[in-house]
């Protein structure tokens, strides 16, 4: 929860002079004076406090508000990039092959010593055939990740935060891929190819999870 320094400060006047006049009436003994300045400071406390909690729901409101508006502008990049990276490792395994590629990848742990050699050399052809489009999706990701973790903050949802670093660093590794030089490592390749994919599409899993949107609709998008 984050309030402004206005107003902090007007909540600890608040709270200042609840504690003033709950000790004045104290001080004056039991008769009718007590029991207003009494009032008075109940008040003034359930003042402060209901400002700290309306301002901190309408903070959080509005950057859920805010964090809507950016999936709706990061999921188009991400469903680009999948379903091309789909698409061509469709082309060059088949789709029932490619599917079992994925979901083995994925079970292993992100592990690339799982595929033989002539899978990785498969995948490799695909990102060396398309590494400028891909590097161009998925340095538009990046470019909306980065503004989502700044509208964010540190304190909104680490899980969330974590997941847009670990997709950003991926991109980066993938990006500053050499993929003309002969010593590259294609098991790197094959890595930060389809990791890229995991870790978008985990920053959208949450995203839509912490936002309550109904996730038939959101991936119904998504796959088309």
């Amino acid at each position: 929860m984050q309030l402004r320094t206005k107003e902090i400060l007007i909540a600890l006047i608040m709270l200042i002079l609840a504690l003033i006049f709950t000790g004045w009436a104290y001080s004056v003994g039991e008769n009718f004076w007590q029991s207003v300045l009494l009032s008075l400071a109940s008040t003034f406390l359930g003042l402060s406090i209901a400002l700290v909690i309306v301002n901190g729901y309408l903070h959080h409101n509005a950057k859920r508000s805010t964090v809507k508006s950016l999936l709706k502008l990061v999921q188009s990049p991400i469903a680009k990039y999948h379903n091309d990276l789909t698409e061509k490792g469709h082309d060059a395994f088949g789709s029932t092959r490619f599917g079992e590629l994925t979901v083995q990848y994925f079970e292993s742990n992100a592990n690339p010593a799982i595929f033989s050699p002539e899978d990785r050399s498969k995948i490799f052809q695909i990102v060396k055939q398309n590494k400028q489009l891909f590097d161009q999706q998925l340095a538009l990701i990046d470019a909306q990740l980065r503004e989502l973790t700044f509208v964010l903050g540190w304190s909104f949802s680490p899980a969330i935060l974590k997941a847009c670093f670990e997709c950003r660093i991926t991109i980066t590794q993938f990006r500053e891929i050499d993929i003309d030089d002969p010593s590259v490592d294609q098991k790197s390749i094959c890595e930060h190819f389809l990791d890229a994919d995991i870790h978008a599409f985990t920053v959208h899993r949450l995203l839509v999870k912490m936002l309550g949107l109904p996730s038939n609709e959101v991936y119904d998008e998504i796959r088309s």
